[in-house]
C-alpha cells in the first residue's frame, strides 16, 4: 500500500529557503554556459567551482571539480553545480569566484568605453588631453569631448579649455582670464607671471635661485626712514626703495649683452635716476644739485657692441684682471648660469639696471640695506661679532675658501641673509655702488644723498661693497668700503641693481 509522506512544517520552509538562495551579487538564472548538473555531485568542491559531468566530488581536489565560468559566482556551501549564478548587473567576476565583484567607476580623465559585463570589467580609455589641464581636472565622455575645470599656470580656462596666455601677459595656476604685465616688466607667451627684461625666457636652471628656487630677479622692499652709520662718524637716512635679493647673475647678464649687441637699445640721457624720490633724483653731497643719471659721451663707448666683443673683454685677461681666479661669463649656457657675473664696470652694471628697470643703488642705500636700518649690523646676519659670528654657512669668504670663483647666489641663504631678506650682501663678490669715491665729501648727516659728482677729478674712483670670496673676517663687515676706476675689469667685482619702492 502507498504511504503519502509529509514533511513537517519547519523542515520544509527550510529546504525551499535554501533551494531559493543566491549570492546578492548575483541573479537567479543559472550561469550561461555552465554545463548542467548531474544531480549527483556530493557538493564537495570549494567555493567558485562545481562538481562537472557525472563523476561523484568527493573532496575539493577532486578532478573533476571546474570553475564557475567567468561572469559567475559560487559562495561557499553551495552543493550543485549548477548553482554558479550569473553576477547581477555592474558586477563581475573571474572564473572560478566565490562572490562578484562590484564593477568599477572610471576615474577622471577618463571615460566609459565598454561597460561591465560577464568576463570583462569596465574599460576606461583616457580622455583626449588638453594642453594646459592640472591633472584630475580633465573629463569627459566620449574620446572626443574632453573638458578642463582648472588650467595650469600660464594658461586661462575658457569654454572647458585652456588658452595659452600672450606675451605681455600671465595667468596663475585656475584663473579664468591671463593678465597685463605691469609697467616695467614683460613675458614670454605661456608664462606663470611677469618678470624684469635679464629674467624673461630664462630656461629652467638659469631662473630659479636660493634654496626655495624662487625668480632671481626678485627685489625686495627696504623699509625706509631710519639712520644708519656709514663709518665711525657719517650717518645717513634713506628712502624706502627696493633691492633686487640676488646679485646678478651670468645668465641675466648675457639677456643684456645680447639686447646690448643685437638691438638698437641704449639708456637715454639722464636715465637711471632715483625717480621716485620727491626732487626726482638723490641729491649731490658735494653740493652740485641732483644725481644726473645716464651720460651717453662718458659711458658708452667703452661698452662691447657684439657678443664676441662681450667674451673677449669679459674672459680675456688682456681686459679683465684675472688674479689666479676664474672668470664667470660665457655667450652661451653653461656652467655658470647662477654665479653672479665678474669682470663687468662700472658703466655696463649701471646700463644693465637701467635696461632691467632699475637703478646702481648709492653707497648709503647698500650699506643701510646691509646693515639692517638702524640696527646698525656689524655683519647682515648679526648685530655684533658674536651672534652669530662670521662662519663659512653665513657668508663666502677666505677662509674657508675652497674655489678659485664666486659661489652660486644665495648659496647661504637663509643663514646669511640680511635684515629684509636679501643674500650675499657681504661676501661672494664686490657690489659696484653709484658714487664715486670721495671720502670727505660726506657731511655728518645726509638724507637721500650720494657723491654724483667729481669734485676732484684725481679721486677718479667709483666706490664698491660687500667683500669678495676672497675677503678675510674683517672685510665681510657691512661698513667696508672699496673703491676701483669705473672702467676696470676684474674678477672681484660683481653688482645688484636697487628700483623704485613702487616697483613690481
Amino acid at each position: 500500500m502507498l504511504r503519502h509522506v509529509t514533511f513537517p512544517l519547519i523542515i520544509a520552509s527550510a529546504f525551499l529557503a535554501a533551494c531559493a538562495s543566491s549570492n546578492a551579487n548575483t541573479t537567479d538564472a543559472d550561469a550561461g554556459g555552465a554545463p548542467p548538473d548531474n544531480g549527483s555531485g556530493a557538493g564537495k568542491c570549494s567555493a567558485g567551482h562545481y562538481c562537472a559531468g557525472n563523476a561523484s566530488c568527493s573532496s575539493s581536489t577532486s578532478s573533476s571539480c571546474v570553475a564557475c565560468p567567468a561572469g559567475t559566482a559560487a559562495a561557499t556551501g553551495v552543493e550543485r553545480g549548477t548553482d554558479c549564478k550569473a553576477c547581477a548587473s555592474s558586477y563581475w567576476s573571474a572564473a572560478g569566484s566565490a562572490s562578484c565583484s562590484s564593477c568599477s567607476t572610471c576615474a577622471k580623465g577618463t571615460y566609459l568605453s565598454s561597460g561591465c559585463t560577464a568576463g570583462a570589467n569596465t574599460v576606461c580609455p583616457a580622455c583626449k588631453a588638453i594642453a594646459g589641464c592640472v591633472a584630475g581636472n580633465l573629463s569627459c565622455t566620449t574620446a572626443s569631448n574632453a573638458t578642463c575645470t582648472k588650467c595650469s599656470a600660464g594658461y586661462s580656462l575658457s569654454g572647458g579649455s585652456c588658452q595659452s596666455c600672450a606675451a605681455g601677459t600671465f595667468a596663475a595656476a585656475g584663473a579664468t582670464s591671463c593678465s597685463t604685465c605691469a609697467s616695467g616688466t614683460s613675458s614670454l607667451a605661456g608664462a606663470a607671471y611677469c618678470t624684469v627684461p635679464s629674467c624673461v625666457g630664462l630656461a629652467s636652471g638659469q631662473s630659479d635661485c636660493g634654496p626655495n628656487r624662487e625668480n632671481c630677479c626678485t627685489s625686495l622692499l627696504v623699509t625706509g626712514g631710519e639712520s644708519v652709520k656709514l663709518d665711525a662718524t657719517h650717518t645717513a637716512t634713506v628712502s624706502a626703495f627696493k633691492l633686487d635679493k640676488y646679485a646678478v647673475t651670468v645668465a641675466r647678464f648675457r639677456r643684456f649683452a645680447e639686447a646690448w649687441s643685437n638691438t638698437s637699445w641704449r639708456p637715454q640721457e639722464h636715465d637711471g635716476r632715483h625717480t621716485h624720490l620727491a626732487g626726482g633724483g638723490l641729491t649731490d653731497v658735494t653740493g652740485g644739485g641732483l644725481e644726473y643719471g645716464w651720460k651717453s659721451a662718458d659711458y658708452e663707448g667703452d661698452v662691447p657692441n657684439t657678443i664676441a666683443g662681450w667674451t673677449n673683454h669679459l674672459t680675456n685677461l688682456t681686459f679683465c684682471q684675472g688674479m689666479g681666479f676664474t672668470m664667470t661669463w660665457t655667450a652661451t649656457s653653461g656652467a655658470y648660469e647662477k654665479r653672479p657675473i665678474n669682470c663687468v664696470t662700472w658703466p655696463e652694471a649701471y646700463a644693465f639696471c637701467i635696461w632691467d628697470g632699475g637703478f646702481l643703488p648709492s653707497r648709503a642705500e647698500q650699506v643701510y640695506a646691509a646693515a639692517g636700518g638702524a640696527q646698525n649690523r656689524v655683519y647682515p646676519w648679526s648685530t655684533d661679532l658674536v651672534s652669530p659670528p662670521i662662519g663659512a654657512t653665513y657668508t663666502v669668504y677666505n677662509p674657508p675658501r675652497s674655489s678659485d670663483l664666486p659661489t652660486v647666489v644665495g648659496s647661504r641663504s637663509p643663514l646669511g641673509d640680511g635684515r629684509w631678506g636679501h643674500t650675499d650682501l657681504a661676501g661672494n663678490v664686490f657690489g659696484w655702488d653709484l658714487d664715486w669715491y670721495s671720502p670727505n665729501a660726506y657731511p655728518r648727516s645726509t638724507v637721500d644723498a650720494a657723491t654724483v659728482s667729481l669734485a676732484n677729478p684725481i679721486e677718479a674712483y667709483r666706490v664698491q661693497g660687500g667683500a669678495f670670496f676672497g675677503s678675510d673676517a674683517t672685510a665681510v663687515r657691512v661698513t667696508t668700503t672699496v673703491f676701483d676706476e669705473p672702467a676696470h675689469r676684474t674678477v672681484t667685482n660683481g653688482f645688484r641693481c636697487a628700483r623704485p619702492p613702487t616697483a613690481p
